[in-house]
């Protein structure tokens, strides 16, 4: 059974090479009431939509990649929906299934 998938041996050859040399941002979420972008006034000071946390998050976690690992490539795991957020607001683009940035 060791012979059939021994990490050692296959180190050389990543399973996901997109992944190679990054840092992986599993999932971002920011829980809150739900508002859309044109909601103007209204939106609620409790909720953390539409105010930059997110981006702030991302960019927290690309330092601390850099800073403490000296990781200057970030993969994110975004869904479908989000992907266009990630590329327009941050600049990462889709690579695979990824979302990729190379600081």
């Amino acid at each position: 059974p060791s012979q059939i998938f021994n990490l050692a041996e296959n180190s050389s050859r990543p399973i996901f090479p997109v992944l190679k040399n990054a840092a992986i941002i599993r999932e971002l979420h920011t829980y809150g009431q739900l508002h859309p972008l044109n909601y103007g006034d209204r939106i609620s000071i409790i909720s953390p939509q539409h105010k930059g946390m997110g981006k702030k998050l991302i960019k927290e976690a690309e330092k601390i990649a850099k800073k403490e690992f000296g990781i200057s490539k970030m993969a994110v795991i975004s869904g479908i929906g989000a992907r266009d957020y990630y590329k327009r607001k941050l600049g990462y683009r889709l690579k695979e299934t990824y979302m990729v940035k190379q600081n």
